[in-house]
């Protein structure tokens, strides 16, 4: 069973944390039973009057200005910037003794538009130690960002549970995507980010669209109330690697934001000039033409509202389309879809419509490149949509590499014989629920090896497999097979129904291959 590198985190820092510093004196001290006690209860009276001093200080509310550009994603700090509020992150959790500048030196900046969040920090650390291949990576130097999207802010849950509303973004640098001098970037997902290091120090961008912050319910946050939020970087001067971190708004009096967000601030996001509606309506329609579009038309009551931002979305019934921003519907194969549109501001207000697609007309290319879930499944612009994470306690584990449309992995066998030391993976599928779908790939190695294959869901929701799956190569009958390759080439033809499916699913296709010292 794989393991939950984040509960082990938690684990960890219980079994590794220091023995309470009063007991620690105590214990060298040779004193009386008497003097212990009262020694113990002026100790403990300075404490409780520390603790008591965080717990009771006011949590910070930030004010996010909207934009009209939105800035690029790059690690360069863009002129729209310059517009953004800025603040200080300076305090230490608990105990914990970060070296992170003087005030004002570590500090966060964000920006919003229609289309979700943007994040600008910058750390003036001491000593740059990223995880890259080590592995722990919460003990290495990066930031934190936690959100809580629930109109109840008070709840005592933290990003660690599943559902909850509550998420947290922690991505490292990654060493193996260096472009120019210390630039880094990766976009695995819809979550754009992107490092810049000036060793020491380093700034990160971040875009977190509002697909990805949903509350408990499943609904998309709601951007005229507050949004619970906190930024802690984790900051480690020493090998073996030491945490200590320091943030905006929680220092620690209840717990960190993992376990309980209760102490985060929140972000207030800067309203537009709109003029709401009160009901929204959508016409069903049809598509005859190969190929044809439809523009779908949002009519408002009143039509005097303005500055209103729609989200378009499609669910493909029988047929199959594409919808843009502006609502225009490309046809992609016959039968049914059904569109909705919703009002940013205002989510729960939306309407939906049929649209009935005839007359399409589809290729073999089509087949490929429209309905495979998989993008860049020939490995033509190298590992585009493609990540991947290699632990590199595991000795001899090298980065994926792609050469003529294949791509090679070098992997080793764990010392714990688990598969999760080597991943290679692709988020962000757009697989319906209970549909029936069928996984295609040639595979061979360089010698006889196993190797597992999964359909899995976040770490908030517990790596769930969503899928089932009656391949005898599948694992309790889940969308987790493991299969055995050889030096020949070969075809394997898996099929699943994901049945499994949330709304916080966050659909991800995944090799684990630390089962062998091997290329595959």
């Amino acid at each position: 069973m794989r393991t939950n590198p984040f509960t082990k985190h938690q684990q960890e820092m219980i079994s590794k944390c220091p023995e309470n510093p009063l007991s620690a004196i105590l214990n060298k001290l040779d004193l009386t039973f008497f003097h212990l006690l009262t020694f113990k209860s002026i100790l403990l009276l300075i404490l409780g009057v520390v603790w008591g001093t965080i717990a009771l200080a006011q949590k910070p509310t930030a004010v996010v200005k909207i934009t009209s550009v939105a800035p690029v994603i790059d690690g360069i700090v863009d002129d729209i910037w310059a517009t953004a509020n800025e603040y200080n992150i300076a305090l230490p959790y608990r105990l914990e003794t970060p070296t992170l500048g003087t005030l004002g030196q570590t500090t966060w900046k964000a920006l919003w538009d229609h289309e979700g969040i943007y994040i600008l920090v910058k750390v003036a650390d001491n000593v740059f130690s990223p995880a890259y291949d080590k592995g722990e990576g919460w003990l290495y130097d990066k930031p934190e960002l936690s959100f809580d999207c629930n109109y109840e802010k008070k709840d005592g849950l933290g990003t660690s549970y599943p559902n909850s509303g509550h998420y947290c973004f922690a991505p490292a640098p990654v060493k193996g995507q260096i472009r120019g001098g210390q630039f880094f970037d990766t976009f695995p997902n819809e979550i754009h980010f992107s490092y810049y290091v000036t060793d020491p120090s380093y700034l990160v961008e971040y875009f977190i669209p509002f697909t990805k912050l949903l509350d408990k319910d499943g609904n998309k946050v709601d951007v005229t109330q507050p949004i619970g939020f906190d930024i802690s970087i984790s900051d480690n001067d020493t090998n073996p690697p030491t945490r200590n971190r320091m943030g905006w708004s929680n220092a620690g009096a209840i717990d960190e934001n993992w376990n309980n967000m209760d102490d985060a601030g929140e972000m207030v996001l800067e309203p537009t000039s709109y003029d709401p509606p009160d009901i929204i309506t959508l016409t069903p329609d049809s598509i005859t033409k190969d190929k044809g579009t439809l523009q779908l038309i949002a009519h408002l009551t009143p039509e005097s509202s303005t500055n209103v931002k729609l989200i378009w979305t499609v669910t493909n019934v029988t047929g199959k389309a594409s919808i843009n921003d502006m609502g225009l519907v490309t046809a992609l194969s016959n039968g049914t879809v059904t569109v909705k549109v919703t009002v940013l501001e205002q989510p729960w207000l939306e309407a939906t419509a049929t649209v009935t697609i005839s007359g399409q007309i589809a290729d073999e290319n089509e087949v490929w490149n429209y309905f495979n879930l998989i993008k860049n499944w020939n490995f033509n612009t190298d590992l585009t949509n493609w990540g991947f994470w290699v632990d590199g306690s595991a000795g001899g584990q090298t980065s994926p590499v792609v050469l003529n449309g294949v791509v090679s992995m070098t992997t080793a066998l764990a010392a714990d014989g688990a598969t999760w030391h080597y991943q290679f993976n692709q988020s962000e599928l757009k697989a319906e629920a209970n549909v029936p779908y069928i996984l295609k790939f040639k595979s061979w190695s360089s010698k006889p090896r196993s190797n597992e294959l999964v359909f899995e869901d976040s770490p908030q929701n517990n790596y769930n497999r969503y899928g089932a799956s009656s391949d005898p190569e599948a694992v309790n009958g889940k969308s987790d097979w493991v299969y055995s390759t050889t030096i020949e080439p070969r075809w394997f033809t898996f099929h699943v129904i994901f049945d499994k499916m949330i709304p916080t699913t966050q659909q991800k296709i995944q090799w684990m291959l630390s089962t062998a010292n091997a290329t595959t």
